[in-house]
């Protein structure tokens, strides 16, 4: 006899969704902190840094025009965190 095909419908393939739509990082931040920030796994942020002919691995940093970039592309907007002589002056 013919082999049926399961009739349940499969669930619908789930592609990351961030919440996050502003993060604040430092100047420079590795690859491995900057996913986690927007939360996006670090391997689809090494896949968009390659597409921007940027050559980095998990533990590489990173600086802040960068990040803005493969940011903009998970639709997250990346600004300066305030340095320690920015907040005191702030005080």
């Amino acid at each position: 006899p013919p082999r049926r095909r399961p009739t349940g419908k499969r669930p619908a393939p789930t592609h990351p969704t961030t919440n996050v739509k502003s993060v604040q990082i430092p100047e420079s931040i590795t690859v491995k902190e900057f996913a986690q920030a927007i939360e996006v796994s670090a391997s689809d942020v090494i896949k968009k840094l390659i597409a921007l002919g940027v050559m980095a691995s998990i533990n590489q940093e990173i600086d802040l025009d960068t990040a803005t970039l493969v940011g903009a592309e998970f639709g997250v907007k990346v600004e300066a965190a305030p340095t320690a002589e920015e907040t005191l002056l702030l005080e």
